[in-house]
């Protein structure tokens, strides 16, 4: 994950909070090309707002309950 003060963690730790969840496990990295390196070698997921890089493709998180 990136750091709290990034746009996409607080979104993400929001969207946890407010399901009851957490992740069984995150590793914090200062970058979102690291989190990408990382995921594209298969180890994890990487939830940024960047384009994705290394052949990623890139998935919408939505909340069906949230509004438009």
């Amino acid at each position: 994950m990136l750091p709290p003060e990034q746009h996409a963690r607080r979104a993400i730790d929001g969207a946890l909070r407010d399901a009851g969840l957490a992740p069984r496990s995150q590793t914090e990295f200062g970058t979102p090309e690291v989190a990408q390196a990382l995921t594209a070698a298969g180890r994890g997921i990487a939830i940024v707002s960047d384009d994705p890089h290394f052949d990623l493709i890139p998935l919408r998180i939505t909340d069906p309950g949230a509004r438009s």
